[in-house]
């Protein structure tokens, strides 16, 4: 029996260190993207918020009230990279968002507190068939992480000067 805690807490790590990442980005550069092909930091956080609302806190609705970060347009690279989001706000709200999407996935893991090897339903595991919460819960640690080292890349390619955390 292995308890997830310890991978939630890397994961809520990854989700301190983008703060750390963003601190100081100006809000006109959120939604920039260095290059056509290369997303901006706006458009990552918004593909971390879909997977982390719809994969813990249920399917994809209209005018979803997770709110605006949890996007289809997010979902993945290859079929929305051609066509630029940029939604109406800034670093702090979007942060926020980010913030409250997380914290309603990492409790549902805490609440149920499963153990690794368990599997979760259909309405966890998706298109995941098969996988157990260990699965899911180190794939999004990982997935935040990536994404969280691209923002900074991006921040750079950009000319942006932060903190080196």
């Amino acid at each position: 029996m292995a308890s997830l805690q310890a991978v939630v807490d890397t994961w809520d790590m990854g989700h301190w260190e983008l703060g750390e990442v963003l601190e100081g980005l100006a809000d006109e550069d959120l939604w920039r993207r260095p290059h056509p092909k290369h997303l901006s930091i706006g458009e990552m956080m918004g593909h971390m918020a879909y997977w982390e609302a719809t994969r813990f806190t249920g399917a994809l609705v209209e005018n979803d009230p997770r709110g605006p970060l949890v996007d289809a347009r997010f979902r993945y690279y290859d079929p929305n990279v051609d066509e630029p989001v940029a939604l109406d706000m800034g670093v702090a709200e979007a942060m926020a968002q980010l913030k409250a999407v997380h914290e309603a996935a990492a409790k549902v893991v805490r609440d149920r507190d499963p153990d690794s090897q368990d599997k979760p339903g259909p309405e966890i595991s998706g298109m995941w068939e098969g996988a157990t919460w260990g699965d899911l819960v180190n794939y999004m640690a990982f997935h935040v992480g990536y994404h969280t080292g691209q923002a900074a890349s991006v921040r750079h390619l950009l000319g942006s000067e932060f903190k080196d955390n």
